[in-house]
């Protein structure tokens, strides 16, 4: 797989169990559970992401019931109790996106700097000193 699709939109695939459509909607209902977003004080029940299997493309969206637990302090804890559904469309292949060349003059301290290349590089961003 070209490193754009993982780099650029996050494509999954697992060549090894993922083989057909109609192994998605098992798959993603038995290992689906990281793709969403709990903790304590907020939930995500529902997820997108693109997955590829052998060389076609597919939107895949899962629904998931919510749990939650009563905390000592602090709000509610959630998390995902079971995925409700699974659905999923062909997609075309995506396209790299389109980049373009900025520059930028900032006046800021050595700790500042740090911080802009370390925030630059979790983002995949492209920079030069």
């Amino acid at each position: 797989m070209e490193d754009y699709l993982v780099r650029e939109y996050a494509v999954f695939e697992d060549e090894k169990y993922l083989k057909t459509t109609q192994e998605l909607k098992s798959y993603f209902k038995d290992s689906g559970y990281d793709y969403f977003d709990c903790g304590q004080g907020y939930y995500q029940d529902e997820s997108d992401i693109t997955c590829k299997i052998g060389e076609k493309f597919y939107d895949v969206t899962m629904r998931a019931e919510i749990g939650s637990q009563k905390q000592d302090r602090g709000e509610r804890f959630y998390f995902v109790e079971n995925i409700e559904s699974v659905t999923y469309k062909e997609i075309p292949k995506p396209k790299p996106k389109q980049k373009i060349a900025l520059t930028y003059k900032l006046l800021i301290n050595k700790e500042e700097k740090h911080a802009l290349e370390v925030f630059l590089k979790n983002r995949n961003i492209d920079f030069k000193i």
